[in-house]
This record gives C-alpha cells, sequence and structure tokens, in this order.
C-alpha cells in the first residue's frame, strides 16, 4: 500500500502524510488517497482515511481503527501471514494519519473571515437593500455528498479557510421550493414569486412547477429575479464530524436478487457532516433590478420559513440540515414571563 503520490519536495513541505495540512478542502480535493495506486492494491479504506482526517473526531476514529486492526491482526481467525501483515499495514497507517493537524492555525481565522465578508457587505449595500439572518444548526448538515474526490463523501468547503458553506443556488432552490407551496395556498402571491426568483418559459410549460398558472398580468415569462441568494457561512466554529450510515443489504442493492438477502451483513459507510449547534449567515440583498423593498421582505420571510420548515442539504427527512432562526428565538425570549430568568443566550446552547 502506497502513502499518498507527492512529489519529495510536497514531502519536505507538508509531511510524508501530508500531516502538516491545516487545510481541510485541501486533504479533501488533492491528497485524499486513492484507492489503487502504485502496487495495484485495492485499498478500500482509502476514503475512510482521507475522511477521518478532516473530521474534528477524526484523530479518536483514526486510533480507535487502528487499534481494533492491530487486535484482528492478533487473532486466531486470520488465516495468512499476508493477511496479518496487511492488517497491520493498515493499521499503521490510521496511526500515521491521526497525527494530521486540519485547522490548528486557521481555527481562530475562520469565524474572523466571516465576520469581515459580513462587514464588508454592510458597507457596500445600504441598510434597506440588504438583511443577513442568522440560523442555529439543530441537526446535523450534510451538504454535497454527492460530489468530490471521494464518493458519497463530498461536503462544500471554503478553498482557503476550510468552512463548511451552504451554497447560495441550494439556499435559492429551498427558500423557491418554500415559498411555491405558499403560493399554491394563495395565488394572489404569484406576481411576488416571480419578481423575487425570476422565470422563465419553461416554468409555465407543461413539465414545469408553474403549470398550473398563467404569467402574471403585466409581467414577461422570461423574468429576471430581483432578490440575490448568497451562500449560506458559518459564524463560530462549525466543527465536521464523521456521520455513519448502515447499509445493511449491499450485494442485494446491487443484483436484486432477493437470496442475496442470506449472505448479506451491515456495511457501515461514513460520511461528513458538520456538528449541531453551527450557526450559519444566511445573507440575501435587492438587487438593481428593483427599488420595491416589499420584494425583500417578502424573501426574507420565505427564507425564514425554508430554514425552520424544511431544511437545506441531504436527509432533511431524517433531521439533518433543519435552522432556528436566531433572531426569532432571542425576540421570543427577550422578554420572560414574571418570575423566569431570560434565556437569550440560546445561541450559546451547544457550546
Amino acid at each position: 500500500m502506497s502513502q499518498i503520490p507527492i512529489t519529495r519536495e510536497y514531502a519536505a513541505a507538508v509531511g510524508d502524510w501530508c500531516e502538516r495540512v491545516e487545510n481541510r478542502s485541501l486533504l479533501l480535493d488533492k491528497f485524499a488517497f486513492p484507492k489503487i495506486w502504485g502496487d495495484g492494491n485495492k485499498e478500500n479504506s482509502a476514503s475512510f482515511w482521507s475522511l477521518m482526517r478532516i473530521a474534528s473526531n477524526g484523530a479518536i476514529l483514526l486510533q480507535q481503527k487502528a487499534a481494533d486492526l492491530e487486535r484482528k491482526a492478533r487473532g486466531k481467525n486470520v488465516e495468512t501471514e499476508e493477511k496479518r501483515d496487511r492488517l497491520l499495514e493498515e493499521a499503521r497507517h490510521c496511526r500515521a494519519l491521526s497525527g494530521t493537524k486540519t485547522g490548528a492555525g486557521l481555527e481562530p481565522l475562520r469565524p474572523r473571515h466571516t465576520a469581515r465578508f459580513l462587514e464588508l457587505l454592510r458597507t457596500a449595500y445600504p441598510a434597506e437593500r440588504l438583511r443577513i439572518l442568522n440560523g442555529l444548526l439543530e441537526g446535523r448538515l450534510a451538504i454535497n455528498l454527492a460530489e468530490g474526490l471521494i464518493q458519497n463523501a463530498g461536503i462544500m468547503l471554503d478553498r482557503i479557510f476550510g468552512l463548511p458553506f451552504i451554497p447560495g443556488s441550494a439556499v435559492k432552490g429551498v427558500v423557491r421550493a418554500t415559498a411555491l407551496a405558499e403560493v399554491r395556498q394563495n395565488p394572489a402571491l404569484l406576481k411576488t414569486f416571480a419578481r423575487v426568483f425570476g422565470t422563465a418559459e419553461s416554468d409555465y410549460a407543461q413539465k414545469g412547477d408553474l403549470k398550473d398558472f398563467s404569467c402574471p398580468s403585466g409581467l414577461p415569462q422570461t423574468l429576471q429575479g430581483a432578490v440575490v441568494f448568497m451562500q449560506a457561512i458559518p459564524t463560530n466554529e462549525a466543527k465536521i464530524v464523521a456521520d455513519i450510515t448502515t447499509v445493511h443489504y449491499p450485494k442485494y442493492y446491487r443484483t436484486g436478487n432477493p437470496s442475496d438477502e442470506k449472505e448479506e451483513g451491515p456495511l457501515p459507510n461514513t460520511f461528513p457532516t458538520v456538528e449541531r449547534g453551527a450557526e450559519f449567515a444566511f445573507p440575501i440583498l435587492l438587487n438593481r433590478l428593483s427599488d420595491d423593498i416589499t420584494l425583500l421582505e417578502t424573501a426574507e420571510r420565505w427564507l425564514a420559513n425554508a430554514m425552520e420548515q424544511h431544511g437545506f442539504g441531504a436527509k432533511t427527512a431524517a433531521g439533518y440540515g433543519w435552522f432556528t432562526d436566531i433572531g426569532k428565538e432571542k425576540q421570543r425570549l427577550a422578554f420572560p414571563a414574571a418570575g423566569q430568568e431570560s434565556s437569550v443566550l440560546v445561541v450559546s446552547r451547544y457550546s
């Protein structure tokens, strides 16, 4: 089994195992372990190793994995010396990788980067054209699982600081779905919907999601939206942790043969998530196409509803990606009933 394929010059700078690389995005995108390298052996642990290095709990899990492999190598069920050596070699890899120092120098810079970005936004745009909602992540966030170098283990990470983020396109898509559900209940909102998000002729076509509506009077079918949905970025540490989903019938899922179910065993798969308790800023702004502030106010309400009623990313039906609007929570708790203490510090309940 080979280490990450890098030149001697790279190794001198980043370490033989890239253990000195602090940027999580760089580790996951460039220094991920290939399953097949050099000697032609297929290494099924490659994805696990690469993912553990960017997870906050990765070092502990790698040490546990190493101990488990060493225990198996000493066991009576190891048929050959070759298998014993392979288990011990994998254990050595796990222990070497557990020393990766992701984020050691970047952690204090990450929230400062977000704060500076939001400050620049407020400087560039008048207050009446900008809204920033703050959401507290109530369950873990799985975003962009299907992309990345590692199959089914992707995550959206800022390339400089390794910050997890929710793309603006994803934010707009969820908010649009939330708004569309309300439009179906109240068709009078269709014109506002079209002006906020924009529309195309295909939206009103037979397979479009506005096929049950007619284009609002006075508006063209092809219309550019007046509200910009920017990427949502964390304002605190936003830890990345390894989560597990267990596939119980992997062979049956591949073949569809019912007889394969009798020979199956659970197969745990790890994937990266943002830990609950992270706080994200969701900026939206009114662009130059309109001066109608009510469009921004309506989009802000739809965004707040999307955060709390739909969630972002994958596995939302299982509780992932749901947020609490911190602004609403502060307002609710700012004036406690007589004899009760205020809980306005709800934003740090997971710290």
